[in-house]
């Protein structure tokens, strides 16, 4: 807590500065632990203002509750892909129908986009998350094909063309590991994340990341020899993303392009 007062003494002496005034009722307070019980301390502003401590916030559309395991944020997804679904069955129950491919773009737009949105920081192929999520795509593919309840899933991913959605999720991550390692060494992001995941890097190595034990977040690549005999394992989310895409990424090589030598002349 003296860490947090120290912070906003600094915030309120630049913001007193710079002519900046805060909106005290927009400031929130979390204490993110893995303990059973919730603390419930509370910070006291510079004008006097009680910030107490709540169990859950939103940050940039993203719930976060103390434990960091994102179970409000997927709820509340669950809950809002539910009432988008039931606004679009409305729409094709309409007397002018739309045909099979205004409601399958309908679908990827208005579905889609909700239950895909920053599933990088939450999808570890949680069973439960992947149940709900799975049961409405299936209503929905139904809806749009118009055919039986008892109709194949497989058959109906493949007639509307739509990849079922474990598929969708882990797409989602190995297209934001690929992000990740095509970022510049000075990225914020680039600098979390371990040496043995540049690309360049493990290709010139012929390092087999998958038997290796993952390295800390401040490792050297100095003492890359040392640590790989003592280093942690993978416990953070982007470490399990990153190594998603680490079989394809030491997959690839170089090929050779032979031109022609003569001309076209």
């Amino acid at each position: 807590m003296k860490i947090l007062k120290n912070a906003a003494k600094i915030a309120f002496t630049w913001a007193e500065n710079n002519a900046v005034q805060f909106n005290d009722l927009k400031s929130e307070l979390i204490h993110f632990e893995s303990y059973k019980t919730t603390l419930n301390q509370m910070i006291i502003l510079l004008n006097n203002m009680i910030i107490k401590s709540k169990t859950c916030v939103q940050w940039l559309k993203v719930w976060m509750n103390r434990k960091l395991n994102f179970k409000v944020h997927v709820q509340t997804k669950i809950a809002t892909v539910t009432r988008t679904l039931h606004s679009l069955f409305r729409l094709m129950n309409s007397e002018w129908k739309l045909n099979v491919k205004s409601e399958k773009q309908l679908y990827l737009t208005c579905v889609t986009s909700i239950s895909d949105y920053d599933v990088e920081i939450w999808w570890n192929n949680q069973k439960s998350y992947l149940v709900k999520f799975r049961k409405l795509q299936n209503a929905a593919l139904r809806k749009i094909l118009s055919v039986f309840w008892t109709s194949s899933i497989d058959a109906m991913q493949i007639e509307a063309e739509i990849s079922s959605m474990k598929m969708q999720l882990d797409q989602k991550c190995k297209n934001y590991a690929i992000w990740i390692v095509e970022l510049l060494k000075k990225h914020s992001i680039r600098k979390k994340t371990s040496i043995l995941y540049s690309f360049q890097y493990s290709i010139e190595l012929n390092l087999d990341l998958n038997a290796l034990k993952y390295l800390n977040w401040n490792e050297m690549k100095k003492n890359l020899s040392w640590k790989v005999k003592k280093c942690k394992d993978r416990f953070t989310q982007i470490y399990w993303i990153l190594n998603k895409v680490q079989k394809t990424l030491n997959s690839i090589k170089q090929i050779e392009i032979s031109h022609f030598k003569k001309s076209w002349g």
